[in-house]
């Protein structure tokens, strides 16, 4: 929950309703977020934002949109921009370039080579050979989420390196 007060879903515009992908405040209130996108995915569900401070996108609220775009790697590049910031950010990676770049960030066929290294390491047959250390590390992040109290940052604490102790 957040100590910034929220405005009623209902009486903003869609172009507030688009905004709300612009800072973290409306992903502290599930029930806040979840009725901004539901109006949404109602009113507007392929939805272009536009602010001074970013880049104009797209926010794709429909499973059978997203996976439209997912199916069609051609039309829809990852590249120059697969993760949003803003105009600064998005000014400095074109200058510097990704500093850590990912197959998010790759289109193919850079992103298929990339895949290919380690894609039998993903295979059923080969993660079952690691299901004991598999079941730790779950383990161990939930311990981490239950001894935080309540909040953490899922995505940099959890999501980012449960990945990374699986392959290391």
């Amino acid at each position: 929950m957040t100590d910034i007060a929220l405005p009623n879903p209902a009486d903003m515009t869609l172009a507030e309703c688009g905004e709300i992908f612009l800072s973290g405040d409306a992903f502290t209130d599930e029930g806040f977020f979840h009725a901004v996108t539901t109006r949404l995915r109602k009113e507007d569900p392929v939805h272009w934002v536009e602010h001074e401070l970013f880049n104009p996108f797209y926010v794709l609220t429909k499973h059978a949109d997203v996976l439209d775009v997912e199916l069609h790697p051609a039309e829809f590049l990852n590249a120059p921009r697969a993760i949003l910031g803003d105009k600064t950010a998005d000014a400095m990676r074109e200058m510097q370039g990704h500093i850590v770049k990912s197959l998010v960030q790759m289109d193919d066929p850079e992103h298929r080579d990339h895949r290919n290294l380690t894609s039998d390491w993903f295979l059923p047959k080969n993660l079952a050979k690691l299901q004991g250390r598999l079941d730790e590390l779950a383990d161990r992040a939930v311990q981490q989420m239950i001894d935080a109290g309540g909040e953490i940052d899922f995505a940099s604490q959890i999501a980012m390196q449960y990945p990374l102790y699986v392959i290391l």
